[in-house]
């Protein structure tokens, strides 16, 4: 009894000794010598306690090792979750003495789980089995890809089919000027690339004495001015291509003349459900044997016309002059270049008509007039 209580005083004064060595050091040198110093005190402490308790013939109590209590966990579950669900970071900071007797910080972090070791190797299988494969990212790709070119692809609204001309024409790369001599028939002409109100007084003409005639359309007029477009589809008059914009042709490239040819088609189509085949006539009458031949490639015969009212070329021309010059001209088979942007010849329209019943002339469209 005697030895185990000279061992506890032992005890109790080398850990006595040890604090003060602690405080001292914690004054002298500053708090991180302190915690530098704390382990090697500590060791020694216990050092100097087991040699008393061997030397009283005591064993050494068992470490005890303080439980978290209810609250702490419970707010550790709270801010991070359930421990089986969730790997939990643990952050250990340790100070070692270096080879120089310089001290430095040594920081480690893991990520830990119940199912998951430490292990470097496990942890690059997990990090492997949570990033998605090389496989899975290509497929996952080209499904994206897929469903990007099926709403590209789905299909728009789209007018209803183009209504074919009167009858099917043969295309040829043959410049046609005028129709067969034979037939007391002329066909009546209008181009249309610049005003559109002469429109409704030429249209109120010819339905007003039931003819009907070829009009020919620029793409920019008819997007430009869309209702008389339709107006004159729906009067039953034939629709021609007259070009986009109104180059001269024999200057464009091959493409180009593809292009203007192309977009003329499809806007008239898209405005009047009626196709500008198979009649174009060339802006300008600026035509060659190269433009002839890419027009007839593209579906489409080059009408030129037998006589012109000039009714776009002289300035300041009446009406009076557009119908003596267009009497004292016409015969069968005749092809009258007029224009819809010009109010002379619309005002000239009635008299031009009267004229041509008295010559036993009856106005009809390019299809009619060439039997087609």
């Amino acid at each position: 009894m005697t030895g185990a209580r000279a061992a506890h005083a032992a005890s109790g004064a080398a850990r006595g000794i040890g604090r003060l060595i602690c405080f001292t050091l914690a004054a002298a040198g500053g708090l991180q010598i302190a915690a530098t110093a704390l382990p090697a005190a500590r060791t020694w402490m216990e050092s100097l306690e087991g040699r008393f308790r061997q030397a009283s013939g005591q064993s050494a109590p068992a470490r005890r090792t303080p439980a978290r209590s209810d609250s702490n966990q419970s707010h550790r579950t709270k801010r991070g979750g359930s421990r089986s669900a969730r790997p939990v970071a643990e952050r250990e900071v340790r100070t070692a003495p270096t080879r120089s007797g310089a001290r430095e910080t040594v920081t480690a972090e893991s990520a830990r789980s119940p199912q998951t070791e430490s292990h470097p190797e496990s942890r690059a299988a997990t990090t492997s089995a949570n990033r998605p494969s090389e496989r899975t990212r290509t497929e996952t790709s080209l499904e994206s890809k897929a469903e990007v070119r099926v709403s590209a692809a789905e299909p728009r609204e789209t007018p209803a089919a183009p209504t074919p001309q009167t009858s099917p024409a043969a295309v040829s790369d043959r410049e046609i000027v005028r129709g067969p001599s034979g037939r007391d028939e002329v066909a009546l002409t209008f181009d249309a690339g610049s005003d559109h109100r002469p429109v409704a007084r030429i249209l109120s003409v010819l339905n007003g004495e039931r003819f009907t005639s070829t009009f020919f359309l620029t793409g920019g007029w008819t997007r430009a001015h869309p209702d008389a477009a339709r107006r004159i589809a729906a009067a039953g008059n034939e629709l021609g291509n007259h070009s986009w914009d109104h180059p001269p042709f024999s200057r464009l490239s091959d493409a180009d003349i593809r292009d203007q040819l192309r977009r003329t088609e499809a806007e008239i189509v898209q405005v009047t459900g009626r196709s500008s085949k198979p009649y174009f006539r060339p802006p300008l009458g600026d035509r060659d044997a190269r433009v002839r031949r890419i027009v007839s490639e593209e579906g489409y015969s080059t009408v030129y016309w037998t006589l012109d009212s000039r009714d776009s070329v002289v300035k300041g021309i009446t009406s009076d002059q557009i119908r003596d010059r267009v009497l004292s001209r016409v015969g069968p088979g005749s092809i009258v270049l007029l224009h819809c942007g010009s109010q002379a010849s619309a005002d000239a329209l009635p008299e031009i008509l009267v004229g041509l019943k008295q010559r036993g002339l009856n106005p009809v469209t390019l299809s009619r007039l060439l039997g087609r």
